[in-house]
């Protein structure tokens, strides 16, 4: 499921994140993941997988990578 978007859980705040591990990878709800954003405020933080989004990243810059799960 490598670039799809996931809703997370992280410092309180729900906030949404894409999977990007450079393999095809499932997640299931209530797992914990490692957060990369890079020059960003959730960068090495860690996340609870509240859900799917239903969509894929744009490749924006700014967008919350998922790349330990």
């Amino acid at each position: 499921m490598n670039g799809y978007g996931v809703n997370l859980k992280c410092n309180e705040q729900e906030i949404v994140a894409y999977i990007d591990t450079g393999v095809d990878v499932n997640i299931d709800k209530g797992q914990e993941v490692l957060l990369h954003h890079w020059g960003g405020s959730y960068d090495k933080k860690k996340g609870i997988v509240l859900s799917g989004t239903d969509t894929e990243r744009t490749g924006a810059v700014e967008e919350i990578l998922i790349q330990n799960v």
